[in-house]
C-alpha cells in the first residue's frame, strides 16, 4: 500500500496549499487533498470496524477513493466549513451540520 499525506484544505482559496502540492509533486511524495466542506453533499465517508479488521475510506467529489489506513500524515490548513444546503428546513440543516461535523472531526 502506498503511504500518503492527507491534506485537509481548500485548494482553490489557499496559495500556501498550492505551493505545498507543487513541492510534494516535485519530491514525488504521494498526497491527496480532501476539503471537509465537500462533505456530505459531494464526498462520502465509510468506516467498517469488526473483530477481524478495520477499514475506512473517503470518496472524494471527483470519484477518487482514499483508503485512510494508507495515510501516514495529515496537513491541516483552512479547510472549508461544512455547510448544509440553504434550501433545507432549519431543523434539517442543524441535524446535518451536527452529524457531518461529528463524522469528520469525531
Amino acid at each position: 500500500m502506498i503511504k500518503k499525506t492527507l491534506i485537509l484544505s481548500n485548494l482553490t482559496d489557499d496559495t500556501h496549499v498550492q505551493r505545498l502540492v507543487t513541492e510534494f509533486d516535485r519530491l514525488n511524495h504521494h498526497r491527496v487533498i480532501f476539503d471537509p466542506g465537500d462533505f456530505p453533499d459531494k464526498a462520502q465517508i465509510s468506516a467498517t470496524i469488526n473483530n477481524d479488521n478495520r477499514r475506512s475510506s473517503v470518496l472524494l467529489a471527483d470519484g477518487t477513493r482514499i483508503n485512510l489506513e494508507g495515510i501516514t500524515s495529515v496537513w491541516y490548513r483552512r479547510p472549508s466549513r461544512i455547510l448544509p444546503r440553504d434550501e433545507l428546513p432549519g431543523m434539517e440543516q442543524t441535524f446535518i451540520l451536527r452529524e457531518a461535523n461529528a463524522g469528520i472531526w469525531g
